[in-house]
């Protein structure tokens, strides 16, 4: 979380809008255990595509009135969009080349189980939370093939004239795995005769697979609105800043909770 505040002043790249709404149904088992089960679909592209459609089962067990901890299990279809990779270099006889790989766009299904630790502290109306939590994600599917274009120049540079085009047919694995630490803080405002509970939080992705390195942060304002007891609904909107992909992505969300 000390890595917040640098990674403010690094917002580069591209840019994107979404929309991700989510349902979430729980049931209180005990006092203080309960179990569930949330739908979410997420759009990308400035709302032009589907990127993610997910469905969980989760359970949660309160320690005391400060700790909480829990666990879930999510399946993920997620959808990655046709995409272009180009980049620069030389042959080993100094000739400047250009390679660019056209991918295609697929879908995928992933298998992602996470355990978590809440600390929470009420002060007055706030409440102050930090939520440790440790994913694992395990992406299935086999090969992609993909087109590659490789242009081969006679000198150093472009305009030394095209010696020669290679157009050939690659493939790369899309199957995998990560483990990640996510670190939320997040602060919420509550008034026992007020329907609407406003919070903001701060939350660090780093990637345990690859060494301990952040790789996205998010920062969300938003409201939840008690209808009743069982009823609730939420409206957010969140700044999510991916660094391995160079993306800022500002999504709207909106959600619908039933406890019974």
């Amino acid at each position: 979380m000390a890595l917040m505040p640098c990674a403010l002043f690094a917002q580069t790249g591209q840019s994107d809008f979404g929309i991700w709404t989510n349902i979430n149904l729980s049931k209180q088992i005990s006092k203080k255990w309960d179990a569930g089960f949330e739908g979410e679909m997420r759009t990308c592209d400035n709302v032009s595509a589907v990127s993610r459609w997910s469905g969980a089962l989760f359970t949660s067990y309160r320690l005391n009135i400060y700790l909480k901890v829990g666990g879930d299990y999510n399946l993920l279809y997620r959808h990655t969009l046709a995409d272009e990779k180009f980049s620069t270099g030389f042959t080993d006889k100094g000739n400047y080349k250009e390679t660019t790989k056209y991918y295609p766009s697929y879908w995928q299904i992933s298998h992602r189980f996470g355990v978590y630790l809440t600390g929470s502290y009420k002060a007055g109306h706030f409440v102050f939370s930090l939520r440790e939590r440790i994913q694992y994600t395990m992406r299935t599917g086999d090969s992609l093939q993909y087109v590659k274009v490789k242009n081969v120049y006679d000198g150093t540079s472009a305009s030394d004239g095209l010696k020669k085009s290679e157009t050939s047919i690659d493939s790369k694995d899309i199957s995998g795995e990560k483990c990640q630490l996510r670190s939320r803080f997040k602060v919420e405002y509550s008034r026992k005769k007020c329907a609407f509970v406003p919070y903001a939080s701060a939350e660090l992705y780093n990637n345990l697979t690859d060494g301990f390195s952040a790789e996205k942060y998010r920062l969300t304002i938003g409201s939840e609105y008690k209808i009743d007891k069982k009823n609730r609904l939420e409206l957010y909107y969140r700044f999510q800043r991916d660094m391995d992909d160079d993306l800022n992505s500002n999504i709207l969300g909106v959600g619908y909770s039933l406890k019974f």
